[in-house]
């Protein structure tokens, strides 16, 4: 789930299994990576531990930003000393947007991200998926299409990862159509929303679904989006 607030421009989110009444749902916030220092990270964290958040979903624009090294030490070193959570979401849209303006480093799609995660993928505070592996999100799928996504998971990361992106700009997404597993399922633990209405809850079989698309429920976790701007 997310809760939208002012101070950390932070979200509440809770990831979400298909069994509703099985398991805990972790919590986490969308916080978006700018230049932390270290008494920043420090307070941010605090904060949210007091406010009963599990972690922090690291919304990451260009992987090539100067001040980007420093942000993620100062956050990952507290978070490690705590005991919290984090998890690293590629924003795809926003480092498109700095490729189009010149900074070469935010060109390639995911790929532009290798390093970044390679440096932080082995700390104890990254959150793991139920496979034992680091999650990882996205923001969008920056265009790319399932190709350029296969070969980074599979080959460049060993397939060593618990992958939940949001693909919310792909063809056949709103409307689930199943053209859209076939083409994107067999890379990809789950599905990221940051737009509620696509979630569907089923009492009566104690699952969500997307969009009612049994395959989907069946074989995906989903992170939920809830917001104070959005009406649901």
């Amino acid at each position: 789930m997310f809760l939208n607030s002012s101070g950390l421009q932070v979200q509440k989110a809770a990831v979400a299994s298909k069994k509703l009444k099985s398991k805990p749902k972790a919590v986490f916030a969308h916080y978006l990576v700018g230049t932390v220092t270290a008494e920043h990270a420090n307070q941010d964290i605090d904060e949210a531990m007091a406010m009963g958040l599990d972690g922090f979903a690291l919304n990451i624009g260009d992987p090539s930003a100067h001040f980007l090294a420093v942000s993620l030490d100062n956050l990952f070193g507290y978070a490690e000393y705590r005991g919290f959570k984090l998890f690293i979401s590629l924003d795809v849209y926003a480092s498109g947007n700095s490729c189009f303006d010149g900074h070469a480093g935010a060109c390639g799609g995911p790929v532009a991200y290798e390093a970044i995660l390679k440096g932080r993928l082995g700390s104890p505070s990254w959150y793991l998926g139920p496979n034992g592996n680091p999650l990882i999100s996205t923001y969008s799928s920056g265009g790319e299409q399932n190709d350029v996504w296969k070969n980074w998971k599979y080959t460049d990361f060993g397939n060593s990862l618990y992958f939940i992106p949001d693909f919310d700009e792909t063809l056949g997404y709103y409307t689930a159509n199943p053209g859209w597993y076939e083409y994107w399922g067999h890379m990809i633990e789950g599905i990221y929303s940051f737009s509620p209405m696509c979630i569907i809850s089923s009492p009566a079989e104690e699952h969500l679904s997307f969009r009612g698309i049994p395959a989907f429920s069946e074989l995906f976790v989903f992170i939920m989006l809830i917001s104070t701007n959005t009406l649901i």
